[in-house]
């Protein structure tokens, strides 16, 4: 939702799959960016008892997670 409200102030979407997906329509952006994230959370909880996929997660995706939480923010506060 995030990303849907940047777009109405002027900004760009950089993703080029996600940016597809958003010029096909909101509804669709939203479909696909959730079913891409629930695929991987997923994938993730299904490899959970793998010592690898557990550093994936630590190490990996909760950093980028992490990352474009806080760009967002940013954004709201350039932008708004």
């Amino acid at each position: 939702m995030c990303t849907l409200r940047h777009v109405e102030l002027g900004a760009s979407e950089l993703n080029p799959l996600m940016d597809l997906l958003l010029r096909q329509g909101a509804t669709t952006f939203f479909v696909g960016k959730y079913a891409l994230a629930s695929g991987g959370i997923l994938g993730i909880v299904a490899c959970s008892h793998h010592p690898m996929a557990r550093g994936v997660l630590a190490w990996l995706l909760m950093p980028v997670y992490a990352a474009i939480a806080l760009w967002h923010g940013a954004l709201f506060l350039v932008v708004s």
